[in-house]
């Protein structure tokens, strides 16, 4: 007994220690990956503190809004201090060079898309929404010279900056599951069978799905951690992966339902995925997870309707396709490796009675 001790420790550090190795260097790509990341997106700004002289500096007194007011003896004037969350013009925001829309008024040396562009970027990062953006356009708008060619609602300003959607919604009836109709804003159903023909449909009567670009989220993914993909190093020994770079890219599928709030039946049944050929260590990451397809409504998904839009794409995706990341053209197929969900989900998805405490196996008839 006393041996086999002795012979199972050393075997056991060894383990540790390669698990500890790994995992160091895990950590040293990752965050090396975060630092260049976090260089890219931090632009430098031009440091143009030096061309602004705060003259007399001991005779002024400064609040803490960097309003400072100088107490010369002939007059009594506000200066501005500047500091470093000032935003100084930008040059590049006048680069034109690839931008063929008009000038923003006469003899503006900004376009309509770089100002469409600059403002939606901000109420992004804001989480602006809808009626808030529209707010500010009109507002912006009267700041500017007359006439001026700002867009003043939210579909305007996103056609102008040529945003393509990545998601689609579809609207079916819960009594028929056809498809809604939509006529000034509230939904009806077109099904001459169905109980609620040509009625205006209630949120409880409808089911929404919101199908999302995969190939371009997967574009996405890629591009951020093109630096990890393949790297088997990095995997774990059980972790089975394709084995090869960017092609194909496998699929591990999984879903579940959530209510969206207490007071009502309504929940949200998502759809995601992970990349297989990523690290454990990025791969469940919330930036790295892909939404397929999105279920919201009272009931539980037909998933014939729920899942047919996102099932197409990905039966195109199977197909070699080619995907360019970083100015390089790779050749793509996409695959699914796993279904994962809990039992109810399972159940539900696969279209079989709810599974018992006893046969549960899909595979045997193992109790």
């Amino acid at each position: 007994m006393l041996n086999s001790q002795i012979s199972y420790k050393p075997r056991s550090n060894r383990q540790q220690q390669q698990r500890r190795h790994q995992k160091q260097a895990s950590s040293h790509i990752l965050n090396n990956i975060d630092y260049y990341s976090i260089l890219s997106d931090n632009d430098s700004i031009p440091d143009i503190e030096n061309e602004y002289s705060i003259g007399a500096e001991e005779n002024t007194t400064c609040t803490q809004d960097d309003i400072c007011y100088s107490h010369d003896s002939n007059s009594y004037t506000i200066t501005y201090k500047p500091d470093d969350d000032d935003f100084y013009w930008n040059e590049n925001l006048t680069d034109s060079s690839s931008d063929s829309s008009s000038p923003l008024y006469e003899n503006s040396y900004v376009s309509v898309k770089t100002a469409a562009t600059t403002i939606m970027s901000m109420a992004i990062e804001l989480n602006f929404p809808k009626s808030a953006v529209e707010r500010i356009l009109k507002v912006f708008k009267l700041f500017l010279p007359t006439p001026n060619l700002l867009p003043t609602t939210y579909s305007a300003i996103i056609k102008t900056i040529d945003v393509m959607p990545t998601s689609s919604s579809k609207f079916y009836c819960n009594s028929c599951f056809e498809l809604c109709a939509i006529r000034t804003g509230k939904k009806f159903c077109g099904n001459d069978q169905c109980k609620l023909l040509n009625q205006s449909l209630r949120n409880r009567d409808i089911s929404e799905v919101v199908t999302l670009d995969i190939k371009k989220q997967l574009k996405s993914i890629i591009t951020r951690n093109i630096s990890l993909i393949g790297k088997t190093e990095l995997m774990q020994p059980f972790d089975i992966n394709a084995g090869a770079y960017i092609c194909p890219i496998t699929l591990n599928v999984h879903t579940d339902g959530a209510p969206l709030v207490r007071t009502t039946k309504s929940a949200l049944w998502p759809c995601l995925a992970s990349i297989v050929e990523l690290p454990p260590q990025v791969r469940e990451k919330q930036a790295n997870i892909l939404v397929l397809c999105l279920w919201t409504s009272c009931i539980k998904p037909d998933v014939n309707i729920f899942m047919n839009d996102c099932i197409q794409q990905l039966l195109e995706l199977s197909i070699p396709s080619s995907l360019i990341v970083n100015n390089l053209q790779f050749s793509i197929t996409v695959k699914t490796q796993l279904f994962v969900s809990d039992l109810p989900a399972k159940a539900l998805f696969w279209k079989t009675i709810n599974y018992n405490g006893y046969n549960a196996c899909s595979n045997c008839f193992t109790e």
